[in-house]
């Protein structure tokens, strides 16, 4: 399981997270949760503490797998939030967006096992997907490419032909 933390705020310096729109957000991530999109991946986002000046919120989202742009997914969350107060959102999404955010922290839980598919789709994100990835995860991409390297070496060498 991946969790990621994520300082979210408002686009609008206008905008205070409290009242109306704190509530308009907390309605949001419960539409977030129980979007298609969501269910299919099994992400699951969560509010957390409002910062002291009411200016961003931290959100906690989690996945069974890496999600490779935890801010990129954060758009099912402003989605539901323009849906869930259109008026208070009216003139407050300077350049169309609606946060502003980054990931403060990032939690890996283990995984026991990996279906073909699964290796076959991370086997490609290792060698081939890795401009979105931050530092820390190109340095380990890199890392397990070498791996899956020696292995397939160690199975071409093996071979009985």
């Amino acid at each position: 399981m991946f969790t990621y933390t994520l300082n979210v705020a408002m686009a609008s310096p206008n905008l205070s997270i409290e009242g109306e729109l704190l509530a308009a957000l907390e309605q949001a991530t419960e539409v977030a949760n129980g979007s298609i999109s969501a269910q299919r991946r099994h992400l699951r986002w969560q509010l957390g503490d409002v910062a002291a000046d009411k200016k961003s919120v931290s959100v906690l989202l989690s996945a069974p797998d890496a999600v490779s742009s935890p801010t990129r997914a954060l758009s099912s969350l402003s989605r539901a939030l323009l849906a869930a107060a259109p008026q208070l959102l009216a003139g407050n999404t300077p350049g169309n967006r609606v946060f502003y955010a980054e990931v403060v922290d990032e939690q890996r839980s283990g995984k026991a096992a990996l279906t073909d598919g699964e290796a076959a789709r991370l086997a490609i994100e290792v060698f081939f997907e890795q401009d979105g990835l931050s530092p820390a995860n190109k340095r380990l991409a890199k890392q397990a490419a070498e791996k899956i390297k020696e292995a397939l070496l160690e199975y071409v060498n093996g071979k009985v032909e």
